[in-house]
């Protein structure tokens, strides 16, 4: 087996998972290997890998038996593997070429129990949707303080789209709770840290991301990420998550955390929600990114807070 692995989790994608697939070949180092667990997709996935592609590659496919989400589908992935090291990559992500020779280099320069993120960037030739831009924005400002040194990487910033670490470590841990589906990620990086894992990021193991995803997607993701941080705060007292979410939205615009005070106590949240969706919308249509994206925060606030409600006031 190669000293590497690369574990890519996919689901019905197959343009991603070949212009993925095509990056990976293109590392400039050679020793490590791809397993694609193919989620159980409708169409078996190795088959629109074609033959020139797969000789380029040491890759294998896992096909599962049915379909479980990504954190059943990478924990089967590490199962199968005998690799020392693994490194996760998401299907819509392109890998540099420099990528894995990045990783390896700073994972041979720190210590043993070393987790290291690359950075998810937004590629020069992507065609970004408001709520894709406003992702891709987002998690570049985090990026960009972390390089400031304005905070030191931890579990927080450790996302599977672009991650690597050692296979024993994650085994150590029991891999991913995969009653999570979403926030599993950084779920299983608290229990990393809490072993002794040491968190680098690595600015130039750069994974450009084609991010594709629907409106409902993305609203869903705000709900979603609300109902897992309370059940973080309820597996893991030790952390005070629940003081830590209200410190930083403390934190937040002034503006967007009024509003979304007063239009959670008028039962109002989906007509805001709908207003700023709207018109973040029409605001990106005519150029004008910047108040979109502003209107963008605010409506994902409003999903939050109000799934967060509901969620803090179901019993455990």
């Amino acid at each position: 087996m190669p000293r590497i692995e690369v574990v890519v989790a996919t689901y019905d994608r197959p343009r991603q998972l070949v212009r993925c697939l095509e990056a990976l070949a293109d590392q400039t180092t050679q020793d490590f290997g791809v397993l694609v667990i193919d989620d159980h997709s409708p169409t078996p996935q190795e088959s629109v890998v074609d033959d020139r592609l797969k000789s380029r590659l040491s890759v294998r496919f896992l096909r599962m038996e049915t379909n479980g989400g990504p954190a059943r589908a990478r924990n089967r992935g590490v199962s199968q593997s005998t690799a020392d090291l693994i490194a996760f990559v998401d299907d819509d992500v392109v890998a540099d070429s420099l990528l894995l020779e990045r990783h390896l280099a700073v994972y041979e320069a720190g210590p043993p129990n070393g987790v290291q993120m690359g950075p998810l960037a937004a590629p020069r030739d992507w065609q970004p949707t408001p709520w894709t831009l406003w992702e891709a924005r987002t998690i570049a400002t985090e990026y960009d303080k972390m390089v400031r040194g304005l905070y030191q990487p931890t579990w927080r910033q450790f996302f599977t789209g672009n991650a690597f670490l050692r296979r024993e470590d994650f085994l150590a841990v029991g891999g991913f709770d995969e009653t999570f589906t979403r926030a599993e990620d950084i779920e299983f990086a608290y229990r990393l840290a809490k072993q002794g894992a040491t968190f680098q990021f690595v600015p130039d193991a750069v994974g450009w991301h084609y991010s594709e995803r629907s409106k409902a997607s993305w609203r869903r993701i705000a709900r979603d990420y609300a109902r897992f941080d309370i059940e973080i705060a309820r597996r893991h007292p030790e952390t005070r998550w629940l003081s830590v979410i209200e410190s930083e939205r403390s934190r937040r615009n002034l503006l967007n955390r009024v509003g979304s005070t007063v239009l959670g106590k008028l039962s109002a949240e989906p007509v805001g929600i709908s207003t700023a969706l709207t018109g973040a919308d029409a605001l990106y249509r005519v150029g004008a990114t910047g108040p979109a994206l502003k209107l963008l925060s605010f409506a994902y606030l409003l999903e939050y807070d109000s799934s967060f409600r509901q969620a803090l006031a179901k019993p455990a």
